[in-house]
């Protein structure tokens, strides 16, 4: 069972996983709680690509110093194969380059496929740490309207917890009048009659 949700994950040639391109962070996250948990399931993706570009780079290290090493060998091979030595050898001149050549060949489409794993994991890298950026501002903007909300609702009880203590008499009734009050001063002298 295993192989087949591996064979479901898209990958490079390597078996390297693709990352998942986030254009919408709400797709992934369906409540604020579930920011979190996302933010540290990309985090940790970007951990393990990092880890595996670590391990790409001092293999191609490994494989720099040892092409080199490789084709020495094989040249100094084609030279006793030329002056027609044959003493003190391990392998047949035929077989010695036979063998030199095909890890040489191997050599370079190894590191051939490190540049390519490396290019990948870069592209890989750069698409998990744009998702987390999309994902911190939806975090930020989630906290940002809850702290909206709750100031208007603050506002809103303060302002009726104000009105009571202004006018304790008028709490049951349904309509209030607000009256400018420079009209009052001329309502003033028609309530006193």
């Amino acid at each position: 069972m295993a192989s087949q949700q591996q064979d479901a994950t898209p990958s490079n040639p390597r078996g390297i996983p693709t990352a998942p391109f986030v254009d919408k962070v709400e797709d992934y996250v369906s409540t604020r709680a579930d920011v979190e948990p996302t933010l540290r399931n990309f985090q940790e993706m970007i951990s393990k690509y990092q880890f595996m570009e670590l391990n790409l780079q001092k293999r191609m290290g490994g494989l720099n110093d040892k092409i080199p090493d490789i084709q020495k060998t094989l040249d100094s091979v084609r030279f006793l194969k030329l002056r027609k030595a044959n003493v003190m050898l391990a392998y047949e001149i035929d077989e010695a380059e036979a063998l030199l050549e095909s890890k040489l060949s191997t050599a370079k489409l190894s590191l051939s496929n490190c540049e390519e794993d490396l290019d990948f994991l870069r592209e890989q890298i750069t698409t998990m740490e744009v998702a987390i950026a999309r994902g911190v501002q939806l975090g930020k903007s989630s906290r940002r309207e809850k702290t909206r909300e709750t100031k208007k609702r603050s506002q809103r009880r303060k302002g009726k917890e104000r009105m009571e203590s202004l006018a304790p008499g008028l709490k049951n009734l349904t309509t209030t009048y607000i009256i400018p009050s420079h009209l009052m001063t001329k309502l003033a002298p028609i309530s006193a009659e």
